[in-house]
């Protein structure tokens, strides 16, 4: 299935916000209220203030663009353990000296399937899809502004555990005060059809 990828700051410039509030009305994350109340509530503001861009992905079915699914890409600084082996200092920082103590980081800070009742039972689009879309756009990202490592953000339970982790994503951390666990994966060797 082909899928069109829109930002979100492109579509307000072309529609508005308030209409852009509309067409988000009829999206559904019962998995996660978070998600949901991310892009209803906040995608907008941090458009606006150039925080994260988000991405919204439509699919055609039955002669309509629905609205699939949407993911959000920020920058974010990684603080570097100092307990982390040589291996993976080098790996995030490219030294294996201890002397870089932050490193910049594309955050996929949301990444979401649309669950609305008229949608589930379709499935439209899939996770590793909506990940994949998520690639493409920070490998161009990349491309400009260079960069090493993608940060996930996720909460500690087994099926986000097992789809990052098919994805090449390793476990770095686990905050001590929401509990979410940081994924880490480098952009090289990812490939993007």
């Amino acid at each position: 299935m082909a899928y069109s990828v829109l930002s979100l700051g492109d579509m307000i410039k072309e529609i508005g916000e308030d209409m852009c509030k509309q067409l988000f009305a009829n999206f559904s994350c019962p998995l996660d209220p978070d998600i949901e109340y991310f892009l209803k509530e906040k995608a907008i503001l941090f458009e606006n203030l150039d925080i994260s861009r988000t991405y919204l992905v439509y699919a055609s079915y039955q002669d309509e663009n629905i609205l699939v699914g949407y993911f959000a890409i920020a920058s974010k600084t990684l603080t570097i353990r100092s307990d982390i082996s040589k291996t993976l200092r080098k790996k995030l920082t490219g030294f294996k000296i201890k002397h870089i103590k932050t490193i910049p980081v594309y955050l996929i800070g949301q990444l979401a399937k649309n669950y609305a009742s008229n949608l589930k039972k379709l499935n439209l689009i899939s996770g590793e899809e909506l990940l994949r879309l998520a690639f493409k756009k920070i490998i161009e990202a990349q491309s400009v502004a260079g960069g090493r490592i993608i940060l996930v953000e996720c909460a500690d339970k087994p099926k986000l555990r097992d789809f990052y982790e098919k994805y090449g994503f390793k476990i770095y951390s686990q905050d001590n005060e929401d509990g979410l666990l940081r994924y880490i994966r480098e952009i090289r060797g990812i490939t993007v059809l």
